[in-house]
Protein backbone atom coordinates (compact mmCIF):
# COMPACT_ATOMS: atom_id res chain seq x y z
CA UNK A 1 0.00 0.00 0.00
CA UNK A 2 1.45 3.39 -0.96
CA UNK A 3 2.31 5.86 1.81
CA UNK A 4 0.11 8.88 2.36
CA UNK A 5 1.72 12.29 2.32
CA UNK A 6 1.65 15.03 4.91
CA UNK A 7 2.53 18.35 3.33
CA UNK A 8 3.11 21.13 5.87
CA UNK A 9 0.93 24.14 5.19
CA UNK A 10 3.80 26.49 5.93
CA UNK A 11 6.31 27.52 4.91
CA UNK A 12 5.14 27.78 1.31
CA UNK A 13 8.58 26.98 -0.09
CA UNK A 14 7.85 23.30 0.65
CA UNK A 15 5.40 23.40 -2.27
CA UNK A 16 8.21 24.57 -4.53
CA UNK A 17 10.35 21.68 -3.28
CA UNK A 18 7.59 19.21 -4.14
CA UNK A 19 7.22 20.60 -7.65
CA UNK A 20 10.99 20.60 -8.20
CA UNK A 21 11.27 16.98 -7.07
CA UNK A 22 8.48 15.90 -9.39
CA UNK A 23 10.00 17.73 -12.36
CA UNK A 24 13.11 15.59 -11.92
CA UNK A 25 11.08 12.40 -12.41
CA UNK A 26 11.22 10.68 -15.80
CA UNK A 27 7.42 10.52 -15.93
CA UNK A 28 6.91 14.27 -15.42
CA UNK A 29 7.22 17.06 -17.98
CA UNK A 30 6.10 19.83 -15.62
CA UNK A 31 4.49 20.17 -12.20
CA UNK A 32 3.01 22.78 -9.90
CA UNK A 33 2.11 22.33 -6.21
CA UNK A 34 -0.52 24.66 -4.78
CA UNK A 35 -2.13 25.22 -1.40
CA UNK A 36 -5.82 26.11 -1.67
CA UNK A 37 -8.56 26.70 0.86
CA UNK A 38 -11.08 23.85 1.04
CA UNK A 39 -14.61 24.17 2.42
CA UNK A 40 -15.42 21.76 5.22
CA UNK A 41 -19.20 21.95 5.57
CA UNK A 42 -20.14 24.58 8.13
CA UNK A 43 -16.80 24.37 9.91
CA UNK A 44 -13.62 26.37 9.44
CA UNK A 45 -11.87 26.44 6.08
CA UNK A 46 -9.03 23.96 5.80
CA UNK A 47 -6.05 24.04 3.46
CA UNK A 48 -5.45 21.28 0.95
CA UNK A 49 -2.48 20.63 -1.29
CA UNK A 50 -3.17 20.10 -4.97
CA UNK A 51 -0.45 19.00 -7.37
CA UNK A 52 -0.89 19.57 -11.10
CA UNK A 53 1.26 17.28 -13.22
CA UNK A 54 1.87 17.35 -16.97
CA UNK A 55 3.07 13.80 -17.77
CA UNK A 56 6.09 13.33 -20.02
CA UNK A 57 5.93 11.00 -23.03
CA UNK A 58 7.21 8.20 -20.78
CA UNK A 59 4.59 9.11 -18.18
CA UNK A 60 1.81 8.96 -20.77
CA UNK A 61 2.94 5.47 -21.80
CA UNK A 62 2.76 4.33 -18.18
CA UNK A 63 -0.61 6.03 -17.75
CA UNK A 64 -2.06 4.16 -20.72
CA UNK A 65 -0.76 0.75 -19.68
CA UNK A 66 -0.91 0.89 -15.86
CA UNK A 67 -3.21 3.77 -14.99
CA UNK A 68 -3.09 6.89 -12.82
CA UNK A 69 -2.89 5.00 -9.48
CA UNK A 70 0.45 3.53 -10.55
CA UNK A 71 1.83 6.97 -11.45
CA UNK A 72 0.63 8.52 -8.19
CA UNK A 73 2.02 5.67 -6.06
CA UNK A 74 5.45 6.08 -7.65
CA UNK A 75 5.43 9.87 -7.19
CA UNK A 76 4.34 9.53 -3.56
CA UNK A 77 7.13 7.04 -2.86
CA UNK A 78 9.61 9.43 -4.45
CA UNK A 79 8.45 12.37 -2.34
CA UNK A 80 8.60 10.28 0.83
CA UNK A 81 12.14 9.15 0.00
CA UNK A 82 13.16 12.79 -0.21
CA UNK A 83 11.36 13.68 3.05
CA UNK A 84 8.79 15.88 1.35
CA UNK A 85 5.74 14.22 2.90
CA UNK A 86 4.62 11.53 5.28
CA UNK A 87 0.99 11.58 6.49
CA UNK A 88 -1.97 13.48 4.76
CA UNK A 89 -3.24 13.22 1.20
CA UNK A 90 -2.38 15.29 -1.82
CA UNK A 91 -4.97 15.81 -4.54
CA UNK A 92 -3.31 14.81 -7.81
CA UNK A 93 -4.48 16.20 -11.14
CA UNK A 94 -3.06 15.20 -14.50
CA UNK A 95 -3.31 18.09 -16.95
CA UNK A 96 -2.28 18.86 -20.52
CA UNK A 97 -0.65 22.13 -19.51
CA UNK A 98 -0.24 24.14 -16.34
CA UNK A 99 -2.55 26.99 -15.37
CA UNK A 100 -1.10 30.45 -15.53
CA UNK A 101 -0.91 30.70 -11.75
CA UNK A 102 -2.42 29.68 -8.38
CA UNK A 103 -5.40 31.99 -8.95
CA UNK A 104 -6.45 29.70 -11.82
CA UNK A 105 -6.60 26.52 -9.73
CA UNK A 106 -10.40 26.46 -9.66
CA UNK A 107 -10.49 26.97 -13.45
CA UNK A 108 -8.00 24.34 -14.56
CA UNK A 109 -10.73 22.44 -16.33
CA UNK A 110 -14.23 23.87 -16.74
CA UNK A 111 -15.63 21.45 -19.34
CA UNK A 112 -17.93 18.58 -18.28
CA UNK A 113 -15.86 15.80 -16.70
CA UNK A 114 -16.93 13.31 -19.37
CA UNK A 115 -16.14 15.47 -22.43
CA UNK A 116 -12.88 15.58 -24.40
CA UNK A 117 -10.89 18.75 -25.05
CA UNK A 118 -12.49 20.29 -28.16
CA UNK A 119 -10.52 22.60 -30.45
CA UNK A 120 -10.22 23.80 -34.05
CA UNK A 121 -13.98 23.87 -34.58
CA UNK A 122 -14.81 24.55 -38.25
CA UNK A 123 -18.51 24.72 -39.21
CA UNK A 124 -19.45 23.47 -42.69
CA UNK A 125 -22.83 25.13 -43.37
CA UNK A 126 -22.99 23.92 -46.97
CA UNK A 127 -22.96 20.28 -45.94
CA UNK A 128 -24.77 20.88 -42.66
CA UNK A 129 -21.70 19.64 -40.85
CA UNK A 130 -18.88 20.34 -38.46
CA UNK A 131 -15.19 19.45 -38.23
CA UNK A 132 -13.16 19.68 -35.03
CA UNK A 133 -10.30 18.18 -33.05
CA UNK A 134 -10.83 16.10 -29.92
CA UNK A 135 -8.20 15.25 -27.33
CA UNK A 136 -8.81 12.59 -24.67
CA UNK A 137 -7.85 14.19 -21.33
CA UNK A 138 -5.24 12.48 -19.17
CA UNK A 139 -7.50 12.61 -16.12
CA UNK A 140 -11.01 11.98 -17.48
CA UNK A 141 -13.40 10.99 -14.70
CA UNK A 142 -14.52 7.78 -16.48
CA UNK A 143 -11.04 6.29 -16.05
CA UNK A 144 -11.61 5.87 -12.31
CA UNK A 145 -13.84 2.93 -13.13
CA UNK A 146 -13.04 2.09 -16.78
CA UNK A 147 -10.43 1.06 -15.88
CA UNK A 148 -8.05 2.38 -13.16
CA UNK A 149 -5.13 0.18 -14.26
CA UNK A 150 -5.86 0.28 -18.03
CA UNK A 151 -7.83 3.46 -18.85
CA UNK A 152 -9.91 3.36 -22.02
CA UNK A 153 -12.85 5.43 -23.31
CA UNK A 154 -16.02 3.31 -23.58
CA UNK A 155 -18.06 3.43 -26.78
CA UNK A 156 -21.12 4.86 -25.04
CA UNK A 157 -19.07 7.90 -24.03
CA UNK A 158 -17.84 8.41 -27.58
CA UNK A 159 -21.48 8.47 -28.70
CA UNK A 160 -22.18 10.98 -25.93
CA UNK A 161 -19.51 13.29 -27.36
CA UNK A 162 -21.24 13.27 -30.74
CA UNK A 163 -24.62 13.97 -29.13
CA UNK A 164 -23.20 16.90 -27.16
CA UNK A 165 -21.40 18.37 -30.18
CA UNK A 166 -24.43 18.00 -32.45
CA UNK A 167 -26.67 19.79 -29.97
CA UNK A 168 -24.16 22.50 -29.06
CA UNK A 169 -23.50 23.43 -32.70
CA UNK A 170 -27.05 23.34 -34.03
CA UNK A 171 -26.87 20.11 -36.03
CA UNK A 172 -29.65 18.49 -34.01
CA UNK A 173 -32.82 19.60 -32.23
CA UNK A 174 -34.58 17.68 -29.49
CA UNK A 175 -33.56 14.53 -27.63
CA UNK A 176 -31.56 11.72 -29.16
CA UNK A 177 -34.00 8.91 -29.93
CA UNK A 178 -31.85 6.26 -31.60
CA UNK A 179 -28.40 5.02 -32.54
CA UNK A 180 -27.69 3.03 -35.70
CA UNK A 181 -24.63 1.36 -37.15
CA UNK A 182 -22.25 2.47 -34.38
CA UNK A 183 -18.82 0.87 -34.79
CA UNK A 184 -15.77 1.28 -32.54
CA UNK A 185 -12.63 0.13 -34.34
CA UNK A 186 -9.78 1.38 -32.17
CA UNK A 187 -9.29 1.61 -28.41
CA UNK A 188 -9.12 5.20 -27.16
CA UNK A 189 -6.65 5.94 -24.37
CA UNK A 190 -5.58 9.07 -22.43
CA UNK A 191 -3.91 11.76 -24.50
CA UNK A 192 -5.00 10.48 -27.91
CA UNK A 193 -6.10 13.07 -30.50
CA UNK A 194 -8.92 12.64 -32.99
CA UNK A 195 -10.33 14.43 -36.00
CA UNK A 196 -14.11 14.51 -35.69
CA UNK A 197 -16.62 14.98 -38.49
CA UNK A 198 -20.35 15.43 -37.84
CA UNK A 199 -22.95 16.10 -40.51
CA UNK A 200 -26.67 15.86 -41.03
CA UNK A 201 -27.86 12.68 -42.73
CA UNK A 202 -30.37 12.29 -45.57
CA UNK A 203 -33.32 11.88 -43.18
CA UNK A 204 -34.79 14.55 -40.87
CA UNK A 205 -33.16 14.57 -37.45
CA UNK A 206 -30.32 12.27 -38.52
CA UNK A 207 -26.67 13.08 -37.72
CA UNK A 208 -23.67 11.01 -38.78
CA UNK A 209 -20.40 11.08 -36.82
CA UNK A 210 -16.92 9.85 -37.68
CA UNK A 211 -13.74 9.95 -35.57
CA UNK A 212 -10.34 9.34 -37.12
CA UNK A 213 -6.77 9.25 -35.82
CA UNK A 214 -4.50 9.93 -38.76
CA UNK A 215 -5.59 7.50 -41.49
CA UNK A 216 -7.27 5.14 -39.01
CA UNK A 217 -11.04 5.19 -38.52
CA UNK A 218 -11.69 5.07 -34.77
CA UNK A 219 -15.50 5.21 -34.58
CA UNK A 220 -18.54 5.87 -36.76
CA UNK A 221 -22.27 5.98 -36.22
CA UNK A 222 -25.67 7.47 -37.05
CA UNK A 223 -27.75 9.29 -34.46
CA UNK A 224 -31.45 10.10 -34.64
CA UNK A 225 -32.86 13.17 -32.92
CA UNK A 226 -36.37 14.45 -32.36
CA UNK A 227 -39.30 12.22 -33.38
CA UNK A 228 -38.36 8.56 -33.84
CA UNK A 229 -37.37 7.83 -37.41
CA UNK A 230 -39.61 5.40 -39.19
Amino acid sequence: MSPVLAIPQEPDHRLDDIAARLKAHDWVQDALALAAAARTGGGPRATKTTVLVVPSAAGVRVLRTRGKPHLVAEWEHDLVRHQLGTAAAIEWRLVEELAAGPQDLEHVDVRPAWMPIVSDVVPDPGAGGLDCRLRVPYDMAIFRGHFPSAPIVPGVLQVGWAIELAGAHGLAVGPMTGIAAAKFRRVLRPGMCLDARLERGPHPGQVHFRYTCGDTVVATGRLQFGAAHE
